[in-house]
């Protein structure tokens, strides 16, 4: 095993077949030539001039095999022709092998301590340490936690069950359908958080009447037979569970195109420099213990789970149902709790601070999105 420091200051370890080939650090990246050990050219020479010794040579410089340089001996006393000079041959023994052991010094001590730096200067940074399971975001502590926003811009975060649901948005004052106006950035999707100025916007999130998710809710197939008959306005309002959307109809966008099933939010205001957010549910009016079957099992939003439980305790949300509601706020960062039917609560988390809000929804009026009602 050979090992020498790169440039980086970094110890490799190459295998002895690798001397002198280019290998790579492993800390740096950068390319470091192995060194080549020099004692088996010493070797070469001393065993060559033994050899020659032998044969009745007169000691003479030669071209070397092996590595390393010759060295012409200059002391001892004269021998006869034909005589093997022992003593010459120690002495040139002792002499290679105090090369070879100050070679070693030098490489191993002298060569480490030039390359190290000095006292002045920073020693270097540690490889990294490779984690062994995703990091946690450190900020924010609570709130949306898979996304980022801009704390100096302010705007709208929307999101849907299911995901990728069609967003249209527009200032307020609009006329006709939303969905219809070519004016409209129709390349919208959900789950992105979309920068605003300050003011009130209309809004309207779409799903296609065909959707794979929405096909494998129960029932589901009378709510679409009804609105390809034609019909089925009041249908699609009393299957899906009420999400603050002042309308839930179908949309006919065309001959060409595929029908709608639309969720209209007329009034969203974004105020200077202030996060909203708007969670569009196409889910069945269930329970709120199946409602978790319907939404996406991720962690999006956080927050302090005691001060949300006795929140929820403070609003007679039975302790069996408390786990669930927790359960939707972390998903979604909203929990629309049904008490009884027509009556519904509705949990919202802040988006940047993660603290409760709470509202009262009647029958199916409009519910103030997360993120936008008052600290309770």
């Amino acid at each position: 095993m050979i090992e020498f420091k790169a440039e980086c200051g970094h110890t490799i370890r190459a295998k002895d077949e690798d001397e002198g080939k280019v290998v790579r650090c492993s800390y740096c990246g950068k390319d470091a030539q192995v060194p080549q050990d020099e004692q088996d050219g010493g070797l070469d020479f001393l065993f060559a001039e033994v050899q020659r010794a032998g044969a009745q040579q007169v000691a003479a410089p030669a071209s070397k095999r092996g590595r390393g340089r010759r060295h012409r001996s200059t002391v001892g006393t004269p021998r006869r022709e034909g005589e093997f000079d022992w003593v010459d041959a120690t002495k040139k023994m002792a002499f290679f092998a105090v090369l070879i052991i100050a070679a070693v010094l030098v490489w191993k001590v002298v060569v480490p301590a030039l390359t190290q730096p000095s006292h002045a200067t920073a020693p270097p940074p540690l490889p990294p340490v490779e984690e062994s399971h995703p990091a946690v975001p450190s900020a924010p502590t609570y709130g949306l936690v898979h996304m980022s926003l801009d704390n100096q811009k302010g705007g709208l975060y929307v999101n849907s069950v299911p995901a990728g649901a069609r967003v249209y948005l527009r200032k307020f004052g609009g006329k006709g359908d939303i969905w219809k106006d070519p004016s409209v950035d129709r390349s919208l999707r959900t789950e992105r958080a979309i920068p605003l100025e300050p003011g009130k916007y209309e809004l309207a999130v779409a799903l296609v009447v065909n959707d794979s998710t929405l096909m494998n809710y129960p029932r589901y197939k009378e709510v679409r037979r009804a609105i390809e008959s034609g019909g089925g306005a009041g249908v699609v309002e009393g299957f899906f569970l009420p999400d603050g959307s002042t309308e839930t109809l179908p949309a006919d966008m065309g001959d060409d195109m595929p029908k709608l099933i639309a969720r209209k939010y007329p009034d969203v205001i974004i105020n200077e420099k202030q996060w909203s957010a708007l969670v569009a549910l196409f889910v069945p009016d269930v329970s709120i213990s199946e409602l978790v079957s319907y939404i996406p099992q991720r962690t999006a939003f956080r927050f302090d789970p005691a001060h949300v439980k006795s929140e929820l305790s403070y609003y007679d949300v039975p302790l069996p149902d408390q786990r669930f509601v927790m359960d939707v706020l972390e998903r979604l960062g909203i929990a629309i709790y049904r008490k009884a039917p027509g009556d519904y609560q509705v949990f919202s988390i802040n988006l940047t601070e993660g603290w409760l809000s709470h509202r009262e929804l009647k029958g199916r009026g409009a519910v103030r999105a997360p993120g936008t009602g008052k600290k309770e």
